[in-house]
């Protein structure tokens, strides 16, 4: 049974590496729209993965406008963590390659889909209270939001002044991560530490 300081240690890393691989990814997101370096999330990104991801440019460079050092670095930070955790949450030692592969790819598809959902929903907020989407912050949640939400939108137009396209999204997301992404991590966490 671990003892209450490793349960601190490991809530707390669990914590900031998940914070610092939201990060990442919302980088690789901002990146692929083509969100102005003038947006202060943008500079508060590279900011913080800068350090990192221009070294990787020499042996991951992009491709089609996605920037494969970022997806190297988030890889590289996510098995940093799940060793770590089941290192020391589980006292399970190095996890199985094939179970941490599964476990990644979950993790990954479960913090983009957060990431849409929470932009899909402070997009939302914004269009109820429109002088809330005149900044910085209104238009990185617009470039993110606009080439998912304008597809569906051609698909099911507005009614009147009723757009159900983020209501869409919305439900295919949360359905994309409890029928996908839930067992993904399921399987990828019980394949490592078997």
């Amino acid at each position: 049974m671990p003892q209450p300081e490793y349960s601190a240690i490991t809530y707390l890393l669990h914590v900031l590496l998940d914070a610092y691989l939201y990060v990442i990814i919302l980088r690789l997101v901002m990146q692929y729209v083509g969100v102005s370096y003038y947006n202060p999330a943008v500079n508060v990104c590279l900011i913080l993965t800068n350090w990192a991801v221009k070294p990787l440019r020499k042996i991951a460079p992009g491709f089609k406008g996605v920037d494969f050092a970022i997806v190297l670095f988030w890889i590289v930070v996510a098995a940093v963590k799940v060793i770590l955790l089941t290192w020391l949450d589980l006292d399970a030692g190095f996890p199985n390659v094939v179970g941490m592969i599964i476990w990644l790819l979950g993790d990954f598809l479960d913090k983009f889909l957060d990431i849409y959902l929470g932009c899909f929903i402070v997009r939302a907020v914004m269009s109820w209270v429109p002088a809330l989407a005149n900044n910085a912050l209104g238009e990185l949640v617009f470039l993110i939001t606009e080439p998912v939400q304008g597809r569906v939108r051609r698909i099911v137009p507005p009614v009147g002044a009723i757009d159900f396209s983020p209501l869409l999204l919305l439900i295919g997301i949360y359905l994309m991560q409890s029928l996908l992404v839930s067992r993904l991590l399921l399987l990828g966490m019980h394949r490592a530490i078997t």
